[in-house]
């Protein structure tokens, strides 16, 4: 009920509402639900562009699926969400740590999609860094990776991203990029 209130966009109820889930999911001890309401309220901090609290929310959601064996995909997207969330952040060692974490668990979970999402969080840090060679690097690999899991959205957006870059030499631009 609180995720139809948020996207309504009454986020005082959506709060109000997901926090007495979670008061429920607390007495009963259920991490999952736990993890869930956290990884939402995350959604709605990171949308509300509060980065605190959706790292906050986050990194609770991580600890709570880290408490049980939880699915490899649901703990890898808690992953990729919490690195992406720091990686809008100031702190570019936590966020470089927390990416490289958050594509093994993506790989590990079979998942592209999410580890073409942790390759684009790293070209916008290594952008921030200055490092647009690195950056180039990581959003071809992105593309590549979106390419190959049928992705046609993100490896579209990749693909015109990456026609946005100077050329450098020896960089293989993909069939699609500008």
């Amino acid at each position: 009920l609180g995720r139809v209130v948020a996207t309504r966009k009454r986020l005082r109820d959506a709060y109000r509402m997901l926090g007495e889930a979670l008061e429920v999911a607390i007495q009963r001890d259920d991490n999952g639900v736990q993890s869930s309401i956290h990884m939402t309220i995350g959604d709605l901090r990171n949308a509300d562009g509060n980065l605190v609290g959706a790292v906050a929310s986050y990194s609770t959601a991580l600890q709570r699926l880290s408490v049980d064996d939880a699915d490899p995909l649901i703990l890898a997207e808690a992953a990729v969400k919490l690195a992406l969330a720091l990686a809008h952040g100031n702190d570019a060692a936590a966020a470089h740590d927390a990416l490289l974490r958050a594509q093994e668990l993506s790989e590990e979970a079979n998942a592209p999609s999410l580890e073409a999402s942790c390759l684009a969080g790293q070209v916008a840090l290594r952008e921030r860094q200055g490092d647009l060679a690195g950056a180039q690097a990581c959003l071809h690999m992105a593309w590549e990776v979106a390419a190959r899991a049928g992705d046609a959205e993100a490896a579209t957006h990749h693909a015109e991203a990456l026609g946005n870059y100077p050329q450098i030499p020896g960089a293989r631009a993909p069939v699609g990029a500008a």
